[in-house]
């Protein structure tokens, strides 16, 4: 089964995707960064609302991060 509607397509018909495309790509590359740079995970979860521009984020716990602490300690 083929997909002949692109992502070009697919915006004209929807243009609110491109701001959530657009927002959910920012918060990835935010805590990416923030691992590759820190090595550390401070979020756990986030909700956001693309059209009221609001981010909800669930921090990880203190002992979600010692945890996390061990892994990495493990794997250097």
């Amino acid at each position: 089964m083929t997909n002949n509607n692109g992502c070009g397509k697919l915006i004209e018909s929807a243009p609110q995707r491109l701001t959530t495309n657009k927002m959910a790509a920012q918060i990835v590359n935010n805590i990416i960064n923030t691992l590759l740079t820190e090595k550390a995970i401070l979020v756990h979860h986030v909700t956001f609302d693309s059209r009221l521009c609001g981010v909800k984020p669930q921090y990880v716990t203190k002992e979600q991060g010692q945890l996390f602490g061990k892994v990495t300690e493990s794997v250097d």
